[in-house]
């Protein structure tokens, strides 16, 4: 019985990371098709909405590998929170210079955050804390958001390998 269990949550978690990493990819394409300083009304909505469609599927992941100890999943999902800390880091470290500075290199620099990171999932709340500001001004607080998320998820992901570490 047990064995059916966790072959069902494996099932299910394999759909799951389809969901959010298609709703993160969906996610993506808002920014590039609709632009940063859309006014709300329904692309307003369907943004937050597919933000929440992303978190949710993040959840019920996280729920479901935590309850699977897949080892082989830990390490993949550490490896990925990593690099994207590591490059939602680096943006924040040097991205207002670079947006400064020049727009080519910036543009690639956005689309590869906002397709491999959480950083569009998270732009309606970077976009609601800063509703004012400047383009460089919303980009640095949804980086800083969706730093925390990445950071989260990273401590999440190394204290599940610690535990699978403990049990091999």
């Amino acid at each position: 019985m047990e064995a059916e269990l966790r072959e069902k949550r494996c099932r299910r978690a394999a759909l799951l990371g389809f969901l959010w990493s298609g709703s993160g990819f969906a996610a993506a394409m808002y920014p590039v098709k609709y632009g940063l300083k859309d006014p709300g009304g329904v692309m307003g909505w369907a943004a937050y909405g597919g933000m929440v469609i992303y978190m949710g599927a993040l959840l019920y992941f996280d729920t479901l590998l935590f309850q699977v100890h897949s080892l082989g999943a830990n390490r993949l999902m550490l490896r990925y929170w990593g690099l994207s800390t590591l490059g939602l880091t680096l943006w924040l470290l040097g991205g207002r210079s670079v947006w400064n500075a020049e727009q080519g290199g910036v543009l690639v620099m956005l689309l590869l955050l906002c397709a491999f990171t959480p950083f569009s999932a998270v732009l309606p709340l970077g976009r609601a804390c800063v509703s004012d500001g400047g383009w460089s001004t919303m980009i640095m607080t949804n980086t800083m958001i969706a730093l925390l998320l990445s950071l989260s998820q990273l401590l999440l992901f190394y204290l599940l390998q610690k535990r699978e570490d403990k049990v091999v």
